[in-house]
């Protein structure tokens, strides 16, 4: 996991257009570490980036999921995850979460552009929407923080 936000984006660059890799290397981040890795260095862009592939990871391991109609997310998450792409939903809210609390947070949130926003937050849809046990298990990843998903989806602006 990177220390700084120059080992983060130097590792990102190097997996540009590789979404599996980015997936990868999002499930190596210590979320609580964020705040202390991007100290006031988070930028618009790096802070999309975080959300799509933390989303759309999350939104994999529900469709994987649900394709085996078992519900056990975290299980598919871990377990021979083939594509590389997914995400835990619990690791995805409490990425999400600790991305709120680094510095300059809502200076980055405000200049993501609109269009990008409202694709997250239909990804946002695909990964956490609609309740059920993707919703329970990011749930669960956010409690004792003050935050729930309506709270935490209301921070990040989507």
């Amino acid at each position: 996991a990177p220390k700084t936000s120059t080992e983060f984006e130097s590792a990102w660059r190097s997996l540009a257009g590789d979404a599996a890799r980015q997936s990868a290397y999002v499930r190596l981040l210590v979320p609580p570490s964020l705040p202390s890795v991007f100290k006031s260095s988070l930028t618009p862009g790096t802070l999309s980036a975080l959300v799509r592939t933390a989303l759309a990871g999350a939104a994999a391991t529900v469709a994987e999921a649900g394709s085996h109609g078992d519900g056990r997310l975290e299980e598919q998450a871990t377990g021979g995850a083939r594509g590389g792409v997914r995400v835990p939903p619990g690791h995805a809210a409490s990425l999400l979460l600790h991305l709120t609390r680094v510095p300059r947070f809502d200076t980055a949130a405000m200049c993501v552009p609109g269009r990008e926003r409202k694709e997250l937050s239909l990804l946002w849809e695909g990964a956490f929407g609609s309740g059920g046990d993707r919703a329970a298990d990011a749930a669960r990843a956010l409690e004792g923080s003050g935050v729930d998903l309506t709270g935490l989806r209301a921070k990040l602006r989507l």
